[in-house]
């Protein structure tokens, strides 16, 4: 390539750099000055540890924006025992898992162990605050509420050592935002229209859960984000960066930049016959643009799909409420996790089981139980608890004694379930086929709400001790009249 065959070439990149010159001027930058912090970048690029990963900044701004408006909210309602509540928020939702997400951005991922053990020594304080808001007794009953609001907002900092399959960190924080709410419709129920700063705390906290769904959605959507090469986690004390084994970052060999430094590269790859790193490339005509009109497509050549990948075991198909699906072949699960209160019941089958009921005993009332892509399987729940959720199953029956929030069932198909004490709430979405015994206790106090579910019915005894089943209407007639639209259930229903 002769030197007039570059003069283009050299035009434009002169061109750009007197724009470049133009921009610094106007900004004030003397070249000079531009020299120094060139220098000043390249020394401490590779003399300076890195600077704080994306996740812990973005962390820092969501302390700033969602957590520290909720703690003031908290403060300005005035109750004592809520204000040591708030020390234990900033305790642990602050402070202590900050401390684990910068960890995190530091450390490589621990080999061959659970992360919750590995968090062990950075998860204690954690426990240790949520502890110490369980053991509060609020001396001003007005703040029952608050206190079971911000119980199930802690419940959701268990994130931190969720790895999916199944569950991933989003999902099992957005878990906790119906139980939150739960609670913050009473206080809204109760101070509407009385006391703004009420209505400040639900909305503070609504927004807290779920700007912290969105952070772990944008950074750590497959589980808490490590540092490939970072060091060990066991050496890692809070405030103190260890070593980075990171690659030393090599200064470029040449002398310097500009339209000559690009022209001596081009002649390195110039071969003694004339050939360089485009000799041989095919010239694109008009015909290959894409965007122009005159482009012709080759529909001679057709791509076949890949064939799917035999490496991957199926199970079965599934056919639920929520459509159909392939599920993969995993381990049935049955146990508790002390950080979410939660007893995960897991791809349970009647082989699994050995077609006998599975039982779960309760110890504590702030307990749940999350059943999920289980069949054909009976699940006895002893004493009472929060709430039971019911996801992906297909012929599953669910005994229970009595619930303080809901039963939920989504996604799932032939479900029954039966309560012997309390249940003031059942929400059934995407569900086909669904039967609930009531007890007397409840016959006469619960709610329940549907969404896109069919063939639901409702058992109960009578005073003559007979069972009576009337079904869930699935079917409404909506009329509009002077400006009103007025639904009623179907006369199929009456």
């Amino acid at each position: 390539m002769s030197v007039e065959e570059l003069d283009p070439l050299n035009s434009l990149l002169t061109n750009v750099l007197t724009r470049l010159s133009n921009l610094e001027a106007a900004a004030g930058i003397t070249p000079e000055a531009a020299k120094s912090a060139a220098t000043s970048t390249a020394t401490s690029a590779t003399s300076e540890p890195a600077t704080a990963s994306p996740a812990l900044v973005a962390y820092d701004a969501y302390i700033t924006t969602r957590l520290q408006p909720f703690v003031q909210t908290c403060v300005e309602l005035g109750d004592p025992d809520l204000l040591k509540i708030t020390k234990s928020i900033t305790q642990s939702w602050g402070d202590g898992i900050r401390t684990i997400i910068e960890a995190a951005s530091l450390c490589q991922k621990p080999k061959g162990t659970n992360v919750a053990e590995a968090l062990q020594k950075l998860l204690t304080p954690i426990q240790e605050a949520i502890s110490s808001i369980r053991k509060i007794r609020m001396k001003n009953r007005t703040f029952d509420n608050h206190q079971r609001s911000i119980m199930e907002l802690m419940a959701a900092l268990g994130w931190v050592v969720i790895v999916p399959p199944p569950q991933g960190p989003v999902a099992f924080t957005k878990e906790a935002i119906g139980a939150t709410e739960f609670w913050s419709n009473k206080i809204r129920k109760e101070f509407r229209g009385k006391n703004e700063t009420q209505i400040k705390f639900c909305d503070a906290a609504k927004a807290l859960i779920y700007d912290l769904v969105a952070y772990i959605k944008e950074f750590h959507l497959t589980g808490l984000t490590w540092n490939p090469k970072g060091g060990k986690l066991e050496e890692y004390t809070p405030g103190a960066s260890p070593a980075v084994n990171a690659a030393p970052v090599k200064k470029p060999a040449g002398g310097g930049g500009g339209p000559m430094a690009i022209m001596n590269e081009l002649s390195k790859k110039q071969t003694s016959d004339g050939s360089s790193a485009a000799t041989g490339l095919k010239k694109v005509t008009r015909d290959m643009q894409t965007w122009r009109k005159e482009f012709k497509a080759d529909t001679s050549k057709v791509v076949s799909a890949p064939s799917p990948s035999p490496s991957i075991p199926i199970q079965k198909k599934y056919s639920g409420g929520g459509g159909t699906g392939t599920i993969r072949k995993h381990a049935p699960v049955l146990q508790y996790e002390p950080m979410g209160n939660k007893w995960k019941v897991e791809y349970q089958t009647k082989d699994s089981s050995k077609g006998k009921p599975l039982e779960i005993k309760v110890k504590d009332v702030k307990e749940q139980v999350y059943l999920y892509q289980c069949n054909d399987v009976t699940v006895i729940v002893s004493n009472k608890l929060k709430n039971i959720i019911i996801d992906k199953c297909t012929k599953c029956n669910v005994v229970f004694d009595t619930v303080v929030s809901s039963v939920e069932i989504v996604n799932s198909q032939k479900v029954q379930v039966q309560t012997k004490g309390v249940c003031p709430s059942i929400t059934i979405d995407k569900t086909d086929g669904f039967l609930a015994y009531l007890s007397k206790e409840t016959v006469n106090s619960i709610e329940i709400v549907t969404s896109k579910s069919s063939e639901m019915n409702v058992s109960w005894e009578e005073a003559n001790g007979e069972m009576k089943e009337a079904p869930i209407p699935e079917q409404f007639v909506s009329r509009f009249g002077n400006g009103v639209l007025k639904t009623d259930v179907s006369d199929l229903y009456h």
